[in-house]
């Protein structure tokens, strides 16, 4: 018995409609959340860490080359190595501008603020979530007809 209405489409319909809008996951459980996703929009998960460490067999490629083509991202703390040198939240509204983007953010929202790690650590980031964005909230579904996350659109 799956009633999840129409939300995950609608969400995707909504992430579609926008080029450049993506959504991110935040909180305890979020690779649920990715698994659920990834589960009704029948699309992989790429773990970007692994992706853009792992050499590639036709040379270097840039973060955006390396992601493009993929929907669902994980493991993007990579990104915020001060030798990688990419704002995450640019890196992924250039590839929502292409198809819908959700990844897993590593760090916290709060506050119309999107931050990672702590004030004076050098991976230390703090940048104003653009307008537009979802925030997807992971949830402790009890029931299989219950959504694993709660919705917050950024305005």
């Amino acid at each position: 018995m799956q009633t999840w209405g129409n939300e995950p489409k609608a969400l995707w319909d909504s992430l579609q409609r926008t080029p450049g809008r993506f959504a991110l996951i935040v909180g305890d459980l979020p690779h649920s959340t990715l698994d659920f996703l990834s589960s009704q929009w029948d699309t992989p998960i790429t773990n970007a860490g692994h992706l853009l460490t792992v050499a590639d067999e036709n040379g270097w490629k840039t973060p955006e080359d390396s992601l493009r083509g993929s929907r669902l991202l994980t493991g993007f703390d990579v990104l915020f190595w001060p030798t990688v040198m990419v704002d995450p939240l640019r890196l992924l509204r250039t590839l929502a501008a292409h198809q819908p983007v959700v990844a897993e953010w590593p760090g916290r929202i709060a506050d119309g603020r999107a931050t990672y790690s702590s004030p004076g650590r050098p991976d230390y980031y703090d940048n104003p979530i653009p307008k537009g964005i979802v925030v997807l909230h992971p949830l402790t579904a009890t029931f299989p007809d219950e959504l694993p996350y709660q919705v917050e659109r950024i305005s």
